[in-house]
């Protein structure tokens, strides 16, 4: 799981477009012993080799939406299983749903307290049923 995480830290994406990985390498290059010590990894545990090349063969597979890649799904674990003929246990599953949450970059950071992002759509009410907030119709602040 920690290797994933890693991963996961490594291809995260940077304002400027460019991943994590690539900003250490650029300063590895560089000489510099920090980004060297980064962009290495803790090792996959022995016996579960097979499953972590699974999970980046599965990752990214579910589709893509607004917030980048999709979680895994059941269905995607299913088609895949029945296309490359391997047979995951139950426990497999899970453990490859897991995985690939660990492979999923950390968000960008929010903007500083009181800046609001350009675009961003102001709620209008709130769903008392849920105790969840949901808007009536979004309007958006100038």
């Amino acid at each position: 799981m920690e290797a994933c995480a890693h991963e996961a830290r490594m291809n995260a994406r940077l304002p400027d477009g460019s991943t994590q990985r690539e900003l250490f390498q650029r300063q590895a290059d560089k000489g510099m012993a920090s980004a060297i010590v980064a962009l290495k990894g803790p090792e996959v545990p022995e016996g579960f080799e097979y499953l972590y090349g699974w999970a980046h063969e599965l990752y990214g597979r579910s589709g893509a939406g607004m917030d980048g890649v999709v979680p895994l799904t059941y269905a995607t674990i299913e088609y895949w299983r029945r296309l490359t003929g391997n047979r995951p246990r139950p426990r497999e599953v899970r453990a490859l749903l897991v995985l690939d949450g660990a492979l999923r970059p950390p968000a960008l950071s929010h903007p500083a307290k009181g800046k609001r992002p350009k675009g961003e759509f102001r709620v209008l009410r709130s769903d008392k049923r849920h105790k969840t907030t949901h808007p009536n119709w979004p309007v958006k602040v100038a």
